[in-house]
């Protein structure tokens, strides 16, 4: 009996490395409930010419939180290109696509290809937040359950002290 206060010292100090591990993952399968894939494939683009050499198109869904880091991948076929996403317009959905070939002005024409996420929960009110929220109260809520395990442990350990018997008041 007198180890359990070790016991739960123990148990807490595991629920802490688990919440610190597994906390990454649920982020990770948290952002895949809110977002969904989307491919858009773009034929014909032709660049603005210089000095930019970019070209403005049409998506099909909207960039989750209107931000060009959910573009995954831009492709073109034209092999000079390296395209990046620019600015998004979100009254429009357009897409600025910078990084094109400097070829003649307005006659370099190539297929894109993006790829990018957008909201998949748009039609239930209030998902998206408690989906966004949910993964902090549940990390929360096991670094409270662990550390309440540790100071359990410890209060026990000192109470018992001193004491040849678990049972045995002296």
């Amino acid at each position: 009996m007198q180890n359990m206060g070790l016991t739960r010292v123990f148990l807490g100090l595991i629920g802490i490395v688990l919440a610190l591990i597994i906390f990454p993952l649920i982020l990770t399968s948290t952002n895949t409930i809110i977002t969904d894939a989307q491919t858009d494939n773009f034929t014909g683009v032709v660049d603005s010419g210089p000095p930019n050499y970019q070209a403005t198109i049409t998506l099909t869904q909207d960039l989750y939180d209107g931000s060009t880091s959910r573009v995954t991948s831009i492709i073109s076929n034209s092999g000079t290109d390296t395209p990046v996403a620019g600015t998004y317009t979100v009254a429009s959905g357009s897409l600025v696509v910078t990084g094109l070939n400097a070829g003649a002005p307005g006659t370099t024409s190539r297929n894109l290809v993006v790829n990018y996420e957008y909201d998949a929960v748009d039609q239930y009110t209030g998902m998206n937040s408690i989906a966004t929220i949910a993964p902090l109260i549940i990390f929360i809520g096991i670094l409270f359950g662990s550390g309440v395990s540790i100071y359990s442990g410890v209060k026990s350990r000192r109470n018992n002290m001193g004491r040849s018997h678990p049972y045995k008041v002296t």
